[in-house]
């Protein structure tokens, strides 16, 4: 009798914790959406304010990386690459997801990389012409290499940038899989 009551009672408690288990999955997948509405919503913000600021270009988007990720302390380095191997070790997450999109994979091949894009960028006076969205950066091969425009789509995603990818060509179509879309960039 004893051992049928224990039985019961270990039974209820299964039941009873399955139950606050299936509550806490129902919890978690209620913030995950509510994660997702509010990630979007910082894609919108952001995109509001580089626009506001005249920023919303792509050597506006490696500026503002820079400032936001070295923590406003642009006095503090003697060279970009310099700020930008700061960056790297202090974004490990950013770091692994350019070194893809880089020759090298260290630290320093990924820096080197970084700043030869801003370079390529700032060859570009009127950069500003190639922006076309009000809502997303506009990452456009032509300005810049194909490979240079994966791995400022990769600095856009690290900064809830949204962004457009825009290839030379139909047949160098690339499906990207950050926030941004791949399109045609005929320009």
């Amino acid at each position: 009798m004893k051992q049928e009551r224990d039985k019961k009672a270990a039974r209820r408690e299964l039941i009873e914790t399955e139950l606050q288990l299936k509550d806490k999955e129902l919890e978690l997948a209620k913030m995950d959406k509510d994660l997702v509405l509010a990630r979007k919503d910082l894609f919108i913000v952001t995109a509001e304010l580089m626009f506001t600021r005249g920023t919303l270009h792509m050597r506006g988007l490696l500026e503002y990386a820079e400032a936001r990720l070295s923590g406003g302390r642009d006095a503090a380095f003697t060279s970009r690459k310099a700020k930008w191997l700061h960056i790297l070790r202090e974004h490990p997450q950013l770091m692994a997801s350019l070194a893809r999109h880089t020759r090298g994979s260290s630290a320093e091949a990924v820096a080197v990389e970084v700043v030869d894009l801003y370079k390529q960028l700032l060859k570009h006076v009127h950069i500003k012409d190639w922006q076309q969205s009000r809502m997303a950066v506009d990452i456009a091969e032509g300005p810049i290499s194909r490979q240079q425009t994966l791995l400022l789509a990769r600095v856009a995603e690290a900064m809830s940038v949204p962004f457009k990818l825009h290839y030379r060509n139909a047949s160098a179509r690339h499906a990207d899989n950050g926030a941004g879309s791949a399109s045609d960039g005929e320009q």
